[in-house]
């Protein structure tokens, strides 16, 4: 209430040059809180540009693992379409991270300290970390470009995750063919390659976020065909 403001003691307070002192002493240290505060505010803005992560973490990384045995679903063997393609695309674009989502070759410089990933194909879904698919979808996903599904660990013991209330063992990355049959193979933040990049993106870990210099940008904001050191610098923090 303002009338406490107005108390004698508060009065008393104000004009005693002790009071004064301490006065003083107390500004100083609100202003250190302040200061304080305010660069923690500011830290953690910093951060949330990088750290882009699910509330929960995928397990098979957080115990040690950086081999992503894969698995192609049948459906990724189109010739004309060639999702395979844009599949292992993705996986190397990972694995060996550039600045721009470049290859050397055209201006990317690889990202230090990289991220440790490695990936290697595995003939029987079971024994994968991550299954590849290209599918028409519907219902929820009619439209979009691709998704991700999470899956606990152990199999067979199938049962639907979301990363940000559990943690996860397993995931699905899917390209829509409805809408990415029409797309470039590995031209342009459209191109098949780059969407199946930002759903592996998803699979490891890493939500959406509005910085256009990452891949794991949504459409509207990505302006990079591959993941950046930003990219990567997300996915270190991630484990």
């Amino acid at each position: 209430m303002s009338r406490t403001t107005k108390t004698p003691d508060d009065i008393i307070f104000v004009r005693s040059p002790t009071g004064v002192k301490l006065r003083r002493r107390m500004l100083v240290v609100f202003a250190l809180v302040l200061a304080t505060l305010a660069s923690s505010v500011l830290a953690g803005s910093a951060q949330a540009v990088t750290w882009n992560g699910y509330g929960n973490q995928f397990t098979y990384r957080m115990n040690g693992g950086n081999t992503i045995y894969y698995w192609y679903d049948a459906s990724a063997f189109q010739p004309t379409y060639q999702y395979n393609v844009a599949f292992d695309h993705s996986l190397i674009s990972w694995s060996t991270v550039r600045t721009n989502g470049l290859t050397a070759a055209n201006g990317g410089v690889p990202c230090t300290p990289a991220n440790g990933l490695y990936h290697q194909y595995t003939p029987n879904s079971i024994d994968a970390t991550v299954e590849f698919y290209a599918l028409p979808t519907t219902g929820t996903y009619y439209g979009v470009n691709g998704y991700s599904a999470f899956y606990k660990n152990p199999r067979p013991n199938e049962m639907v995750r979301n990363p940000d209330l559990e943690p996860y063992g397993w995931g699905q990355a899917v390209l829509n063919t409805t809408v990415m049959n029409s797309r470039s193979l590995l031209n342009g933040v459209g191109s098949k390659r780059t969407v199946a990049a930002h759903e592996l993106g998803h699979v490891l870990g890493l939500a959406h976020n509005q910085v256009a210099g990452t891949v794991m940008a949504q459409q509207t904001y990505r302006t990079v065909i591959g993941p950046t050191c930003q990219d990567n610098n997300s996915l270190r923090q991630r484990w």
